[in-house]
C-alpha cells in the first residue's frame, strides 16, 4: 500500500480505492454524488492526489469564540 508521500499526483480509480480501503464501487458512488472529483483522460476516470488527501484531512477548526457580543 502506498502512503501520502509515495502516492502518484493523478491516480486510477482502482489506486484510489486501495489507497482509502474502500471498493472501487464506492469510489464511483463517491464520484456519483459529487464527494470526490475526478477528471476524464481520454476515456479513463483519473483524480489528482491532493483531492483524495482532502477526503482524509482533518477539517480545518472553526475559530473560537472570544465569548463578545459586538452590537
Amino acid at each position: 500500500m502506498q502512503n501520502r508521500q509515495t502516492l502518484p499526483e493523478i491516480l486510477t480509480q482502482l489506486e484510489v480505492a486501495r489507497f482509502l480501503r474502500v471498493s472501487h464501487k464506492t469510489i464511483s458512488e463517491l464520484r456519483s454524488r459529487g464527494q470526490i472529483r475526478s477528471f476524464r483522460v481520454g476515456g479513463s476516470v483519473r483524480f489528482l492526489r491532493d483531492d483524495v488527501l482532502a477526503m482524509v484531512e482533518p477539517p480545518e477548526p472553526l475559530p473560537i469564540a472570544t465569548g463578545a457580543n459586538p452590537k
